[in-house]
């Protein structure tokens, strides 16, 4: 099966919105109140190492030269970067969620559990990989945890654009 479209199309996807999550990040965070910046900022950092994981993964899939050994190393280091960073990145949403409790419980899974066992599943399915494992299903398996991946980085961008504008408004309708 020939994988090259996929990763193409999801490296391109990812590229994309990760720049418009850029410009979002810079119009959207200076105006948010000192006592919520912290929170946004995991949250943008968050969404951020997925979508380099989204972009980077597949760039490297890409490769030509690249055999099916490489594609597990690959997988790997970049899984267990993934799960580094997304667990740094988490730490400010942890802290809100032992703090304040209620539905912070939904955040701290959509924005750190849900893609730290994703990053397991990845480093997983490139451990079998690398002990000579490799399938079609193994790829299909990669894939369709980058498709999840990438679909909670939409989800994270949106609450980054969307609920982080009406805090701002709510916020200046209080001041007026």
């Amino acid at each position: 099966m020939n994988w090259v479209p996929f990763y193409a199309a999801l490296a391109g996807s990812a590229a994309a919105v990760m720049g418009l999550l850029f410009i979002a990040v810079q119009l959207s965070m200076e105006r948010l109140p000192a006592d919520e910046l912290r929170g946004w900022q995991s949250v943008a950092f968050c969404t951020f190492y997925l979508y380099l994981t989204g972009f980077f993964l597949p760039l490297w899939f890409l490769m030509p030269s690249f055999g099916t050994g490489s594609h597990a190393v690959i997988a790997l280091i970049v899984s267990i970067i993934g799960i580094v960073r997304i667990a740094r990145a988490s730490i400010p949403i942890w802290h809100g969620v032992l703090r304040i409790g209620g539905n912070r419980w939904w955040q701290m899974l959509w924005y750190s559990v849900g893609p730290l066992i994703l990053y397991m599943l990845i480093v997983y399915q490139a451990g079998m990989a690398y002990f000579g494992q490799w399938q079609d299903v193994t790829e299909q398996n990669v894939a369709i945890v980058l498709v999840i991946l990438f679909s909670l980085a939409l989800r994270n961008s949106w609450k980054l654009f969307v609920e982080a504008a009406f805090q701002i408004r709510d916020r200046d309708k209080i001041r007026r």
